[in-house]
């Protein structure tokens, strides 16, 4: 999949039509047909190419600037970076972004614990 689309990739729904194009007999017949890759990293590279991998890198270091912006002292923020790093982390072994329920789950806790503090700050 990376050496034919290395740029732009195959796209996020394209995996499972890829795999069974790559797939020997044997995979097919034990159902070893998967619609994503195992890691948030190499499924953005094969979904997005270079492109869409390098879109993703600055999208982990922008919410990680986001979120280490927080004085030490503020538990709410640090909760968040922990949510956040923690699915990142999760991201190594499984593909985490293209599960919508958990993917929902990490942005809503983190995008509360920082709310709420912007908030804090504005009314102030």
């Amino acid at each position: 999949m990376i050496k034919s689309s290395a740029i732009f990739g195959v796209g996020h729904k394209n995996i499972q039509h890829w795999y069974e194009q790559l797939s020997s007999e044997y995979e097919h017949k034990k159902c070893f047909i998967f619609s994503h890759q195992h890691s948030n990293f190499m499924q953005m590279l094969a979904a997005g190419g270079l492109i869409g991998l390098t879109a993703f890198f600055f999208t982990i270091i922008a919410a990680l600037k986001t979120l280490g912006e927080a004085s030490i002292a503020d538990c709410r923020k640090n909760s968040a970076t922990a949510i956040f790093i923690a699915f990142i982390l999760f991201g190594l072994t499984e593909n985490a972004w293209g599960d919508e329920e958990v993917g929902m789950m990490a942005f809503y806790l983190t995008g509360i614990l920082i709310s709420s503090d912007q908030e804090k700050s504005a009314q102030a």
